[in-house]
């Protein structure tokens, strides 16, 4: 089956060996991954991956500015891996001028994440962005829910699914995605408050699930409203493949999940 990966990463050009060299330290790259473009792609290949999303993060106002003038660079050099752009939640009014810059240039979306942008998906100072993106057609994808680890303190999350049902509310036309299945490690409150909504998942990092109750959200939710992502480098496509292979028979809603709604988000057939 066809497989459009919504939620991936590499390294831009710019990173150094260091950065690299961390992660890989830390477990936090595959082995046979070099960060880079060219290490996706090839994952890609091995894991019949036909389309992926690079969705990348700024740490600063200035980076963001930089990092989305590498994205548009890259988008004009090859076709197999879409890159997103960042917002960072300082912009304030700034935002039009940034979101009008990324659409100009084809961009399809931004990605955020409040735990390592330190912010709540509901704070004041996101409402330019949100209308920023609102008003230039550009979708909104965001990290949501805790760490890779299951125990964490909860008080000191910033991606919390109230928080996102907040901005639901608030701003209705907004194309947001919120990664992880609603919330990584915060399952029962992704059902609780952002199931049902007008809002998409993706299925990044959902490896860690039990397949009950990934099941579950599949059912609450709409296999409409959920988009294959794998968190790559963390996790590889395949295993995600392999898991939702073994929690949804139906091949319709196998379709919807794998490729039909990120084909609809994207605009590509």
């Amino acid at each position: 089956m066809r497989i459009i990966d919504t939620h991936t990463h590499f390294f831009t050009d710019d990173r150094t060996d260091a950065d690299k060299n961390y992660l890989k330290k830390t477990g936090m790259m595959l082995d046979g991954d070099d960060g880079e473009l060219e290490g996706l792609k090839k994952f890609m290949k091995e894991d019949g991956v036909s389309v992926s999303v690079n969705a990348p993060v700024a740490l600063s106002e200035k980076a963001c500015l930089k990092v989305n003038r590498m994205m548009v660079e890259y988008n004009k050099r090859q076709k197999e891996v879409i890159c997103l752009g960042t917002m960072h939640p300082s912009m304030g009014r700034a935002a039009f001028e940034e979101a009008e810059f990324l659409a100009q240039n084809r961009v399809k979306g931004v990605k955020m994440h409040p735990q390592i942008q330190n912010f709540y998906p509901d704070d004041n100072n996101m409402k330019d962005i949100y209308e920023a993106c609102e008003k230039n057609g550009l979708y909104m994808l965001q990290h949501a829910g805790a760490g890779a680890e299951p125990d964490f303190d909860r008080a000191k999350i910033k991606g919390l699914p109230e928080s996102f049902k907040n901005v639901i509310q608030a701003h209705p036309d907004l194309k947001l995605v919120i990664a992880h299945m609603g919330g990584l490690n915060m399952w029962d409150e992704a059902m609780k408050f952002l199931c049902g909504k007008n809002v998409l998942f993706d299925t990044a990092y959902c490896t860690v699930m039990e397949s009950n109750l990934l099941s579950e959200i599949v059912k609450c939710h709409g296999a409409d409203k959920i988009m294959f992502g794998s968190d790559f480098p963390w996790v590889r496509a395949k295993d995600i493949a392999n898991k939702l292979d073994g929690c949804i028979k139906d091949s319709s809603e196998k379709k919807m999940i794998f490729y039909e709604n990120a084909c609809k988000l994207l605009g590509i057939d």
